[in-house]
Parts: C-alpha cells; sequence; structure tokens
C-alpha cells in the first residue's frame, strides 16, 4: 500500500520519538505548526540542573530525500532531522543544522537550481552517491545523539565545569539577556551563498560576469574576487570599492596575481589601500573585510562610470547583505559614488562632493560608514589637490581617531 503525506509524517514521527526516548530525551509537541515538528529537551533531576530544549523539523521518506528550504534559517538551534526508509526495520536517522544542510546544498549546487534562486527551498527524492556520502557524517547513533542534543555538556554544567559557549571564528553570535550565545550562523556560507547568487545573476545591459574571461581563471565563490584575500568574516573594518574590473583591463594577457589573490598587489590602488591601513589601523588585506559595491564586470576602461540606479541595485541585492552578514564596525567607501549610493539606500540625501562627503559619515545597525577618497592614483591626486598635500592621510586619521573612540566606548 502507498503511504501518504500524512502517514509518511506520523510514521517518521514515531520512529524519531522511539529514538529519542532511548537516549533519555522527552519530547513534546507545539501546538501551532510554525516550522516547527517537535521540542526535544533533557528532563530536569534536580533543581538545579539546566533546561535545554532544542526544536527539530522532521523529514520523513519511505525511502531517501533531502530538502532545504530558506525559512528555517531564522530558527535558533533548530536541528533538521531526516528519517529515511520509514517502513525498513533498519531505518536511518540523520541530523543537521540549517548550516550543515546548506553547506551540502552549495557543495553540490543545488542553490544554482531555479527552485532556489526563485522560491528559497529545494528538494530531492533520489539522492546520488555524492549526496549519501555526504549525509554520512550526519547518522545518528545513541552515543552521536547525546553529542547532538548536548546532554554530555549540560552534565558537565552540573558537575561545576565551566559552560563552553564559545564559537567559532567564523560564525556569528547573538547573546540571550544572560549573555549566553542563544544563536550562531556560518558567516562564510552566508557569504558563499551570496556569491552563488552572484554567479546566477544575469548582469544588466551590457554587463558580463566575471567567469567569462580566462576561462573563468577570476572567478570565485565570493560575491567579490577581492573577497578572496580579504575575508576576515570577524573583521571589525570593512573596505567597499566600487567595482572590482572592466572588460578592457580583462582582455589582455591572465592577471596571475587577481586570479590567485582577487587583486593585484602592484596596481596603484592596492599598494596606497594597504599602505593607509597599515599606517592607521596597523592592519593587514587579510586583517578585513573587502568587496566590490557592482559585482559585474562593466563595458570599457576602468574609468568607466556605472549608472546611479544599477549601484543601488547592487547595494540592495549584494553590499548590504555583505555588511550584514559580517558587521564591522566601521565601513570605508572608497570614492563618493559607493559613499552616496549607501546613503541613497539608507534613504539619507546624497552628498556634493568628497569633501561633504568626508564629514558625513552616518551609523546603521551598529555599523559607522565613513567615505574616503579612493585610493587610485586618480582619486588621490584629486583629493591633494583640492585639499592639499597630505589631505589623505588627514582624512584616514580623523577617520582612525574617531573609530578608537567609539570602540573605546563600547568598552567601557
Amino acid at each position: 500500500m502507498t503511504l501518504d503525506k500524512q502517514a509518511i509524517e506520523i510514521l517518521g514521527r514515531n520512529r524519531l520519538v522511539s529514538e529519542l526516548i532511548r537516549v533519555g530525551m522527552e519530547v513534546a509537541f507545539p501546538i501551532r505548526d510554525r516550522g516547527i515538528d517537535l521540542i526535544v529537551y533533557k528532563d530536569r533531576s534536580s533543581p538545579d540542573q539546566e533546561f535545554h530544549a532544542i526544536p527539530i523539523q522532521l523529514k520523513g521518506a519511505t525511502k531517501k530525500n533531502f530538502t532545504i528550504d530558506k525559512k528555517y534559517e531564522k530558527i535558533p538551534h533548530l536541528l533538521i532531522i531526516y528519517v529515511w526508509g520509514i517502513e525498513d526495520a533498519e531505518h536511518e536517522t540523520f541530523a543537521l543544522t540549517y548550516q550543515d544542510a546548506l553547506k551540502i546544498a552549495i557543495d553540490l549546487r543545488y542553490t544554482m537550481s531555479k527552485s532556489w534562486i526563485e522560491n528559497g527551498k529545494y528538494a530531492i527524492t533520489n539522492p546520488g552517491v555524492k549526496l549519501e556520502k555526504l549525509m554520512r557524517k550526519f547518522l545518528m547513533t545513541p552515543e552521536s545523539w547525546q553529542e547532538k542534543l548536548g546532554i554530555r555538556r549540560v552534565a558537565n554544567t552540573l558537575e561545576g565545569k565551566s559552560r563552553d559557549t564559545s564559537l567559532s571564528k567564523s560564525c556569528r553570535s547573538i547573546p540571550d539577556s544572560q549573555g549566553n550565545a542563544c544563536e550562531a550562523v556560518d558567516k562564510d556560507l552566508e557569504l558563499r551563498a551570496l556569491g552563488q547568487k552572484r554567479q546566477n545573476t544575469p548582469p544588466p545591459g551590457k554587463y558580463h560576469p566575471i567567469n567569462r574571461y580566462e576561462e573563468g581563471a577570476y572567478e570565485c565563490d565570493y560575491v567579490s574576487p577581492y573577497t578572496k584575500s580579504a575575508k576576515n568574516v570577524n573583521a571589525q573594518v570593512a573596505i567597499v570599492l566600487q567595482d572590482w574590473a572592466s572588460d578592457d583591463s580583462l582582455r589582455g594577457p591572465l592577471d596571475q596575481g587577481a586570479a590567485l589573490l582577487g587583486y593585484t598587489p602592484t596596481a596603484p590602488t592596492n599598494v596606497k589601500l594597504i599602505q593607509l591601513l597599515k599606517t592607521h589601523f596597523d592592519l593587514s588585506i587579510g586583517d578585513i573585510f573587502a568587496t566590490n559595491l557592482f559585482p559585474f564586470i562593466k563595458p570599457g576602461g576602468m574609468k568607466a562610470g556605472i549608472p546611479a540606479g544599477l549601484m543601488l541595485d547592487a547595494a540592495k541585492e549584494f553590499a548590504d547583505p555583505q555588511i550584514r552578514i559580517v558587521r564591522p564596525k566601521l565601513v570605508v567607501c572608497l570614492g563618493i559614488a559607493v559613499f552616496n549610493t549607501m546613503r541613497r539606500f539608507h534613504g539619507l540625501r546624497q552628498v556634493a562632493n568628497l569633501d561633504e562627503g568626508i564629514k558625513a559619515h552616518f551609523s546603521v545597525d551598529g555599523s559607522e560608514y565613513w567615505c574616503q577618497a579612493h585610493t587610485g592614483n586618480l582619486g588621490f591626486i584629486n583629493r591633494e589637490h583640492r585639499g592639499g598635500v597630505g589631505r589623505v592621510e588627514q582624512d584616514w586619521t580623523e577617520m582612525s581617531t574617531s573609530y578608537r573612540k567609539s570602540i573605546s566606548a563600547l568598552g567601557k
């Protein structure tokens, strides 16, 4: 007899509940369906024991399946449980976080599918060898259930050992009222997902994708190749340049530095930027996060402009999401075009010129946005010509001084 969807759900739930009870957990069922099928918790054996609960989204199948839905990323601590072969005596259960499932989807390029791009979801009912291999490390046993559900960690807390709330450097944590980490999202995975979104998005008009050149030698996993070298996902300082390259500049011989590092170390723009970062923040390229606001290749030469409307679209789809993932304290916008685009995106009026822009820094969600002259030869010369010799250094000194004061104030 062919099982209907409801029967599959009931059988899968019963299989899972049985497993959880065997490893000493209790199970509760939410009254309303808000993306959580079960709540698993460890019953407190004493008044001093810490309460520990985990929400679960269940995906059962008579054979095998894999499904991911972007709506689940907003549920803290959620485990997505896949139960394969619910009618078999030897069924298999896999427990993944949303980030685990997203990494699999990225690795197998499911996030490049039309379903994911348009609807934020993907499902497959006939997993191949590659998917099954990736799923195997999440196969549950009585011992792995204890690790996955944190039973041993809670026991250590009861024994008087310090609770480990540390997070890997590539995670974003949001503390609860007691200062404990209550959410962790792998920032690098989110940035890579944006990179795939950029790859899947057709460039506007006469603009080109990065992979058009040198058989894709310049392509990368991020929105901008620059991020390959400047990808500190916990950076306090972020740099936003206007665009990465032009059609004319990429039609010459392969730039080995740009292909490998995501930027040309000898280019004046990068030489000056590296020097300013070192002088005023004691930081290297690897210590910061850097990207380009406009993620496609423009026609013509490097001096060619980009329409304001396209810049604004890019800020909405790519630049702002990257900043919200990294959450730097300082966002340095190189050039008036980048700064005005970010001001427009955040509902602020545009500034008339660079001098006004440098004085018009603003704050959004804990990130302070500053405008600085572009570090290329033309931007540097123009700023020094209008503001006097040494003006660029003065601008960066004022910005770094303000930054340090704000960091000091936060520490008090």
